[in-house]
């Protein structure tokens, strides 16, 4: 009887920790999240303007900053070159841009880039893989912030 009790005790405290442990390193609803904002980026990718090229695209879950806001931050970007003016490309993405506050643009040569954000790693890491100087290139990006929900991703940046 006092076995029983123990395994049953020992059984629950296990299968809670597998829970917590899960939660916190897997978290399957920040892949339904990010997967979420994939699809509303589709909008962005149907309206590439014709003077640009596709070079790559990333996305990222994790935490901005460390001021225990409790929020995860996803985004998904595509690096893109461009032949023209900035003002060609801005105003291809102008509708998209009016319509949601997430969406956003940052050229290389000129914009003020956060260096908060993984947007900065993003641009960095570009320029060190790619060895060129900032010319006519540009991210379109796609941010939103949810619960951070015991992600260890979310914890900092």
């Amino acid at each position: 009887m006092v076995a029983m009790k123990k395994h049953k005790i020992i059984t629950t405290i296990v299968l809670i920790t597998a829970g917590i442990l899960i939660l916190m390193f897997l978290n399957p609803i920040h892949f339904v999240n990010l997967n979420l904002l994939k699809l509303q980026f589709i909008q962005v990718q149907e309206i590439q303007p014709t003077i640009t090229g596709f070079i790559w695209r990333k996305s990222y879950t994790g935490g901005l900053g460390s001021n225990g806001n409790g929020a995860c931050n996803y985004m998904i970007g595509e690096l893109r070159s461009f032949n023209g003016l900035r003002e060609g490309v801005v105003e291809q993405y102008q509708k998209v841009l009016d319509r949601n506050d997430n969406i956003g643009i940052l050229f290389m040569d000129g914009d003020k880039w956060p260096l908060d954000s993984i947007l900065w790693d993003w641009r960095g890491e570009f320029l060190d893989q790619n060895h060129i100087e900032e010319g006519n290139y540009y991210i379109v990006y796609m941010s939103e912030k949810f619960p951070a929900l015991l992600d260890l991703r979310c914890k900092g940046y």
